[in-house]
Order: C-alpha cells, then structure tokens, then sequence
C-alpha cells in the first residue's frame, strides 16, 4: 500500500512541476487553463484541481484575458511582473494578494 501511495504522490507532484514550467513559460506573462492544457497536455479539470491545492504559489488574476478565460500566474512570476495599479486592484477584489 505505502508503494502505490508513493507512487501516486510522486505523480501528482511532477504534474504539479509540469504546470508550474507552463506558468512560468517566457514566451506568456499570464496563462489560461487551456493554454496550460495545451501545452502540458493534461485535462483541465486535472490542471485546475491541482492548482487549487497549490493555491500558495499559484494566483488567479482578477481580470480575463480578451475571450473572458481566466488569467492565472506563479506568486513569484505575479510579484516580478505586475504593475501597481494592477496589484492594488487585486487586493480591493481579493483576486490576487
């Protein structure tokens, strides 16, 4: 039992670091879950379970890109990025703190 646990918890953590590479990906300042499907190949709904169980170092903006998807980012790529203006609107909407 303590084998296959290992190895699932070992899975769920390389799936983890896939979606982290894709949010950190230079090419992107802020990614939607299908961006990250697209590139990771993994199922949204797999990408977004493990996103809310990482919510430390993942972040949702407050705004949608252009289509309305949501825009998500790592904590630190956010804090590098971000303007004020953007920040401050983040914390009066709880979006991204």
């Amino acid at each position: 039992m303590k084998v296959a646990q290992k190895k699932a918890k070992n899975q769920s953590s390389s799936l983890y670091v896939r979606i982290l590479n894709s949010l950190e990906n230079k090419n992107y300042r802020y990614r939607t879950i299908h961006g990250i499907s697209k590139e990771t190949g993994l199922p949204e709904t797999q990408i977004i379970s493990i996103i809310e169980k990482h919510s430390n170092d993942v972040v949702q903006l407050y705004r949608t890109d252009k289509a309305g998807h949501r825009l998500y980012s790592t904590r630190k790529k956010y804090n590098k990025t971000a303007g004020i203006s953007e920040k401050v609107m983040g914390v009066f909407l709880n979006r991204v703190y």
